[in-house]
């Protein structure tokens, strides 16, 4: 069966995701949806004719009527996000475009499809979208804490003089500043880590959380680690995980969406937990559900 994505927002993520997949030959065919029809035409011109030295799927730029056969969606549209101090200083303009933009999506929507949340804050938008497009929540996920699960690794394996890939381990919580890096299981090859004055559990935290404000403080923007985490999600949802991925989905537990680890396939997500939690990580977790919980009444309020 052809596996067919759609991404809505053409800018420097919804791009570098396309091109990522494309790479990676992770679809049969790449939609490209954006406000500005004539950059999306652009990049899938481009791409087509990257097919006659890499690459093999089937690009495109369309309309949301396209989405009626798109097996994942990925939402990357946003107002601008340049230098940004924080994802939350797009809390109030993008409640108002998910206001705008659900409508229009609804009439097109498939009953297979499942969304991947990009946008910024995340959390808060993939919540909006539960309660906007009226479709099983177990189909809206997103990126999450991915991301920041990749950044912890990333400074593990700095101190560690080890290879990122030898890591595991995750973050949870929101995909924002109160992420919780779950410090008893990060291992190197199933190893536990030690902390010490390499690595501590304050520079493990800064480092999942602080890594996007690092790399926007010298180049303004980031696309290729969030595209990395999409291009993993979007490819366990289309072929099946069986590894759990701190991925952002909805828990009616709080009425929003938050990060944990689930597993995903074609139907969305598949199961997810909540980790056992005492100490500072229940404190750290109760954080972040006030964060996300916080600024979801607001977005409720600005989307109504």
């Amino acid at each position: 069966m052809a596996r067919e994505v759609a991404i809505i927002g053409d800018g420097r993520v919804g791009s570098t995701i396309a091109y990522t997949l494309f790479l990676r030959g992770s679809a049969d065919r790449i939609t490209l949806i954006d406000s500005s029809p004539t950059k999306a035409e652009g990049d899938a011109l481009d791409m087509i004719h990257a097919q006659a030295l890499i690459g093999s799927a089937q690009v495109r730029s369309g309309t949301y009527s396209d989405l009626s056969s798109a097996d994942v969606i990925v939402l990357t549209a946003s107002i601008p996000s340049r230098n940004l101090k924080s994802r939350n200083e797009l809390l109030r303009g993008n409640a108002e475009l998910i206001r705008e933009l659900a409508p229009q999506l609804i009439p097109h929507l498939n009953d297979r499809a499942v969304f991947v949340v990009v946008s910024n804050p995340l959390d808060v938008i993939a919540t909006l979208l539960c309660d906007t497009l009226h479709i099983d929540r177990r189909r809206i996920v997103g990126t999450g804490t991915l991301l920041e699960t990749a950044r912890a690794r990333v400074a593990v394996a700095a101190r560690k003089g080890c290879s990122a890939r030898q890591v595991s381990g995750m973050v949870i919580g929101e995909h924002g500043d109160a992420g919780l890096p779950l410090l008893g299981d990060i291992r190197i090859e199933g190893q536990q880590v030690g902390f010490d004055e390499t690595l501590d559990a304050a520079t493990l935290t800064s480092a999942a959380v602080n890594g996007g404000y690092e790399v926007q403080a010298r180049k303004g923007y980031t696309n290729f680690g969030v595209a990395g985490a999409a291009c993993v999600l979007i490819e366990a949802i289309l072929n099946g995980a069986d590894e759990l991925l701190p991925i952002c989905c909805y828990l009616p537990e709080y009425d929003c969406c938050l990060s944990v680890p689930a597993k995903v396939g074609r139907s969305g997500v598949e199961a997810y937990f909540i980790p056992e939690l005492t100490g500072q990580n229940l404190a750290a977790w109760e954080r972040a559900v006030k964060a996300v919980t916080t600024n979801v009444d607001i977005a409720r309020g600005v989307a109504e």
